[in-house]
Parts: structure tokens; sequence; C-alpha cells
């Protein structure tokens, strides 16, 4: 009996790279307001994009030999998630912006792996990217209020967790 596909493992890996290429390309479409952002959000950004970039650059190696980074996973997440904060404007960003400042986390991670000899693969990079994206999509939403402009509104229905 052959198998379905000679190399299952580059076929898995083509197809997480598509996600996470397919996960990118909206907010490469909303790149018009990155300088927007960048100018009321600047401070987060870099601390956001250089935790990716330290996560990445610490992975820690499972007894298994797989190597992961859960600070960069946790600090992707974290801008996904991140709500408002004392002293600083709400970071409301459109859904595609938050998956395009991971990705330039993420990038420049895998440069500075490469130029130190280290492997960046591309699989790992586009898995973190697609659940970025996934995590967004639920949170943010693509083009609808975010969901910490809903909880702000105060004709925001919460169903039977509403306050009494």
């Amino acid at each position: 009996m052959t198998p379905l596909f000679r190399r299952p493992a580059r076929l898995v890996a083509a197809l997480v790279l598509a996600l996470g290429v397919a996960a990118l390309v909206p907010g490469l479409l909303q790149i018009g307001d990155l300088a927007d952002l960048v100018g009321r959000h600047g401070r987060t950004l870099a601390v956001v994009v250089g935790l990716v970039v330290l996560g990445e650059l610490v992975r820690v190696r499972m007894p298994s030999g797989r190597e992961i980074s859960p600070l960069s996973s946790a600090s992707a997440m974290a801008a996904v998630f991140l709500g408002p904060v004392a002293g600083e404007p709400t970071f409301d960003p459109p859904a595609g912006l938050v998956v395009v400042v991971v990705a330039a986390g993420l990038l420049i991670a895998a440069v500075v792996r490469r130029a130190r000899h280290q492997p960046a693969g591309l699989s790992p990079l586009a898995a973190r990217l697609t659940g970025v994206g996934v995590a967004v999509e639920l949170t943010r939403g693509w083009g609808s209020p975010s969901l910490w402009a809903a909880l702000a509104d105060p004709g925001f229905s919460r169903g039977r967790w509403r306050s009494r």
C-alpha cells in the first residue's frame, strides 16, 4: 500500500505556511493604518515586537528534541488580548494590524537566528502566526467592533452574565 502523499511532513509544512500567509494578507491590506497605530501606540508596539523577538531567540528544547518558544507565543497572544492600560490610550487596532505587528517580530527574530547560524524554520513561525490570526479573529474580528469596544458600550448585551 502506498501512502497518499510521499512526503506528508512537507505537505503539512506547506499547508501551515499557506495558513500563516493567509492570516497575514488581511493585515497587509490595512497597512495604511500602520503609521497612525505606531503614532498612538509606539511604546506598546515596541514592547510587543521586542518580547516576540526575545521569545524566539530564547527557545526551550523539549525532551523530545522539539523547540518551543513559550515567551514568544505568550507575547503574541498578549498583543491580541491586550485591553485598556491605565494612562495609555486603549490598544484597539484593527485585527489585521495586530497580525502584521506579530509577523514583524517573528521576521526580525528569524533574521537574527539565521545570522547566528541557528535554524529559523518557517513552519513554526507560520503556525504561531496562524494561531495569532485565529485568536485575533475571535477577539477583535475583521471589521466588527473589538471585544474591548463591545464591553465599553453600555448597550452591549452580556446575556445571562449581565451585572444586576
